[in-house]
């Protein structure tokens, strides 16, 4: 019966990517969405100090609202929440910058720090923007999400360059978060928070 539920579940899923070319491992992680992000902050939040809760309140309480004027430069921070060693790390500021496309989705680019994102998010069915990106070290991607290995998790070189896929959010005016599912390295979940 689990294994029925857990199919429905997914294939309900992949009905609301329809046009999006998901590779099947990531499919799951987006799927798991809410139970990962569930699981991974009541973790975070049982290990946190308080100065970790006032700015993991920031992160994850705004409400969403319709994506406006997200073009330029940003700062942005990234919070890692359940991971098996640490519970919570929220790091300082680096630079990220979005970029609309002609086609009406947008790139984001993590610019600084030593783990770099790049991709585009474009919106899915319900309203959702969905985010196809890389990770990546050592100054560049190897090579762009729709030239990853399909149906594995293995790492391309140069840069350990694997999947970054979730949900972009506009969370005010001048404020947007990227949450990412069980991403492939450290932590359960991650959020990078953005601000301007």
């Amino acid at each position: 019966m689990l294994k029925t539920v857990g199919f429905v579940a997914l294939a309900t899923f992949c009905a609301t990517i329809a046009g999006a070319d998901v590779r099947l491992p990531d499919q799951e992680r987006l799927a798991n969405n809410a139970d990962t992000y569930a699981e991974a902050l009541a973790s975070a939040v049982g290990a946190a100090s308080q100065s970790e809760l006032r700015l993991l309140e920031q992160i994850v309480n705004p409400p969403e609202i319709e994506l406006s004027n997200v073009e330029g430069n940003w700062n942005c921070r990234t919070a890692k929440l359940g991971g098996r060693f640490l519970e919570i790390v929220i790091y300082q500021d680096f630079r990220c910058r979005i970029t609309k496309v002609d086609d009406g989705t947008y790139d984001l680019e993590k610019l600084t720090g030593s783990q770099r994102t790049s991709g585009q998010f474009s919106k899915i069915e319900g309203g959702k923007w969905l985010y196809l990106g890389v990770g990546y070290v050592d100054g560049g991607p190897a090579v762009s999400y729709d030239e990853l290995p399909t149906d594995t998790n293995t790492l391309v070189d140069p840069g350990s360059t694997h999947s970054v896929v979730g949900y972009f959010e506009m969370t005010g005016e001048d404020t947007a978060r990227l949450m990412q599912p069980s991403p492939q390295f450290e932590s359960q979940y991650d959020i990078l928070y953005l601000t301007r």
